[in-house]
């Protein structure tokens, strides 16, 4: 009987090591068709192109080369506490919520186009679509990034889990993206690229709707993830930008 139980143990390691590294090639990838897909630089300018943006919101920078200097508007601002760059050479070195305090008290202008790529937890995430509403001009554009994780070990809450993703995270960030894109005042739409790239168009209202998944179960998210109609490509993007210009 304890050899059966041993040998039992064995098996089921054997099985769990072999799971293990089949997720980790599926996760492998997954990263790599990623990054055969455009950036999130590229969906950005392309948006600032529509808009003609003059005034440009980056929350959660990192290092500014990665995207950050790349975006081409004028009059730019950029936040972020520092934690992951340590130079941390940005306009605001603080959270998104003590900046949206700031931008309240100082009564300082809106903005055409805000990108959110801050904490990638979903209560977070809410707070800055919030605020980012409050704080963008009335034909702006709100974006984000990861809105879209490949799988649910992209999409796992706590960054240091041992993970068959390794460092790549998208954290909880679709549960607020996809909470908004059916329950908002205004139609979003998720490019689908660089991890998913969440748009919310000011320029197109709406009346919000019941969220169909509200418990955010993975294979239900998977499914009206495909079936909701709000993945586009990037000729799409376009195509709905453009539609019912203002």
């Amino acid at each position: 009987m304890g050899f059966f139980k041993h040998y039992q143990g064995i098996a089921q390691t054997l099985a769990l090591l072999s799971k293990t590294r089949r997720d980790t090639i599926e996760c492998n990838e997954l990263r790599r068709l990623e990054r055969q897909k455009s950036k999130r630089t590229a969906i950005i300018n392309t948006c600032a192109d529509f808009l003609d943006a003059q005034n440009y919101l980056e929350i959660g920078v990192r290092n500014p080369d990665d995207n950050f200097n790349k975006i081409q508007v004028t009059n730019k601002t950029s936040v972020d506490p520092g934690l992951e760059f340590g130079e941390n050479p940005v306009t605001y070195p603080m959270t998104s919520d003590a900046f949206f305090e700031l931008w309240k008290e100082e009564r300082l202008a809106p903005y055409d186009l805000i990108f959110i790529d801050g904490l990638h937890l979903a209560e977070q995430v809410a707070r800055d679509i919030r605020h980012s509403l409050e704080m963008s001009s009335s034909n702006g554009l709100i974006m984000l990034h990861d809105c879209s994780p490949p799988n649910r070990y992209f999409a796992r809450e706590n960054y240091y889990e041992i993970s068959p993703a390794k460092g790549s995270w998208n954290g909880t960030t679709y549960k607020a993206v996809w909470e908004y894109a059916f329950t908002g005042n205004f139609e979003m739409r998720i490019v689908d690229c660089d991890m998913g790239i969440g748009v919310i168009n000011k320029m197109k209202p709406k009346s919000p709707q019941e969220n169909p998944n509200p418990y955010f179960e993975w294979n239900r998210f998977e499914t009206i993830r495909e079936e909701s109609g709000l993945l586009i490509d990037e000729e799409g993007l376009k195509a709905w930008l453009n539609s019912n210009k203002k």
